[in-house]
């Protein structure tokens, strides 16, 4: 029962930050996964590798949100000076 509960609370983790960022459930979900992955699997403390993937997942669309934001807005002309 307890993995049952994890998974949803997975999912949830998934659905918040896919809402925060705007961006597919399961493109965030893969992230995660794959951020949760990449967290030392032998650590006692699963709620803290919980804590940070979900901060990784943060950072990487963060990221993504800023290269789309600067590949839409086009090259900046600085002022003759």
């Amino acid at each position: 029962m307890a993995a049952h509960v994890r998974e949803s609370d997975r999912k949830r983790t998934v659905a918040v930050l896919a809402e925060e960022f705007r961006a597919p459930f399961d493109d965030v979900g893969a992230l995660y996964e794959r951020e949760r992955a990449d967290l030392p699997r032998g650590a006692c403390v699963t709620t803290l590798l919980d804590i940070l993937a979900v901060r990784k997942v943060e950072d990487a669309l963060r990221q993504r949100r800023r290269d789309t934001h600067m590949s839409t807005s086009g090259p900046t002309t600085l002022p003759a000076g």
